[in-house]
């Protein structure tokens, strides 16, 4: 996401949100803020949900309200924005080698945190056979096991998986 505040083409914003999951337990799920400077902080956020608030109480002071306001909305699909220049990068750093991963055996795991994208949007694309993966569906209860690369359980999961499959590589994403 903080790519995308640096777009001023696509998606010329002032900030982003990233709705996530996390690598801890589900009740840490929550939101990331971006501007074109970096990730927000605590006491940015508290700004800017005092600044919402105040805002808000004037709006409705005024005699405003969400009927009466309308508002500009622009849909970017900025995930096949990032992953495109994710595979173009990786294809140039390879010496602009069109398959650099062509029949490696990759398993990910992503313990169905939101990185469960990047095997068909960024690995497959690099002909890299991802049979044999788990847990890609995004699921912030995390059903099968935390997405959490140093949780003992996580990495038995895969740790067998990639042996099941005979696969050259893992990643716990």
């Amino acid at each position: 996401m903080f790519d995308s505040t640096l777009d001023a083409f696509l998606c010329p914003v002032d900030g982003a949100i990233m709705i996530t999951t996390s690598h801890l337990p589900y009740n840490r799920n929550g939101f990331k803020f971006f501007t074109n400077a970096g990730p927000l902080g605590k006491t940015d956020i508290k700004g800017i949900l005092e600044r919402a608030a105040n805002i808000y109480s004037i709006f409705l002071a005024e005699g405003y309200s969400v009927k009466k306001v309308s508002a500009s909305v622009k849909k970017v699909n900025y995930m096949a924005v990032y992953t495109s220049d994710l595979v173009k990068a990786v294809r140039k750093a390879a010496g602009n080698i069109e398959k650099p991963l062509d029949r490696f055996h990759i398993i990910i795991d992503t313990g169905n945190g939101v990185e469960g994208f990047f095997a068909a949007k960024v690995l497959e694309p690099f002909s890299a056979i991802t049979a044999g993966s788990q847990f890609l569906e995004p699921d912030g209860m995390f059903p099968n096991h935390i997405s959490n690369p140093e949780d003992k359980a996580a990495m038995k999961a895969i740790t067998q998986v990639v042996l099941d499959n005979k696969a050259h590589l893992r990643d716990h994403l």
